[in-house]
């Protein structure tokens, strides 16, 4: 089980079981702090995870989250040079 840290309140961040751990390149939300985190891992290891730039609203202690993952990259192999 991949487990990553708060880097701010050191409480390991939730990972929903919908995530993938061997290829995942998205957001977590740390549900102590209520902090938004870019998450990349590969082969259920962290490979690197900063805090988002953009973090969501607070309004009367409920959170909103706007969230869209983000769609894999794929090669143009018709592509003509």
């Amino acid at each position: 089980m991949v487990e990553i840290p708060c880097l701010v309140c050191k409480e390991p961040l939730k990972i929903p079981p919908c995530i993938d751990p061997d290829d995942y390149d998205g957001q977590l939300f740390c549900h102590n702090c209520n902090l938004l985190w870019d998450v990349k891992l590969k082969s259920s290891k962290p490979k690197k995870y900063k805090l988002a730039k953009q973090q969501p609203e607070v309004k009367g202690g409920s959170i909103s989250i706007n969230f869209v993952p983000a769609k894999k990259k794929e090669k143009d192999n018709n592509k003509e040079e």
